[in-house]
């Protein structure tokens, strides 16, 4: 069952990656802060995958709402299939090879050697999404409403 939300995890990060417009990315992000709050939740404590799901909306709807105030309409057009395949493809393989059996149970600490595969695509996930938001701050330089 944690390999299905991990999988789907990666597809939905894969298809923010090529998305144009800020209300699909914004809608990409909450279905998978959703999948991400479930997989949290059968893995550690369903306290944890709660509040981390209600922190990670409130500001991800507050950051996006605002960047889709301020810019242009675009049209719901995403790049095709072939972009992000090889990355998907090696995301599932690494997958399949990851032992998620003694991870099942919340007792089991984290940083174990069991775990290690997991942590790994959490530490990846944190840098793409630092790398993400530094990208879109360095297109606004100064303000975001252009006055004439």
């Amino acid at each position: 069952m944690s390999s299905f939300f991990l999988l789907a995890t990666m597809v939905l990060g894969f298809m923010i990656f090529s998305s144009l417009s800020p209300l699909v990315v914004s809608f990409l992000l909450i279905v998978l802060s959703m999948f991400i709050g479930l997989l949290c939740w059968t893995l550690v404590s369903k306290w944890l995958a709660i509040s981390l799901f209600f922190i990670f909306v409130g500001g991800m709807m507050v950051v996006f709402l605002y960047v889709s105030s301020i810019s242009m309409n675009l049209k719901f057009l995403l790049k095709p299939l072939s972009s992000f395949s090889i990355p998907l493809i090696v995301c599932v393989t690494v997958l399949n090879f990851t032992d998620l059996s003694c991870s099942l149970f919340p007792s089991a600490h984290f940083f174990e050697l069991c775990n290690m595969g997991l942590l790994f695509y959490l530490v990846v996930y944190l840098l793409a999404t630092l790398f993400v938001s530094s990208k879109l701050s360095e297109c606004f330089k100064g303000s975001l409403i252009q006055k004439f």
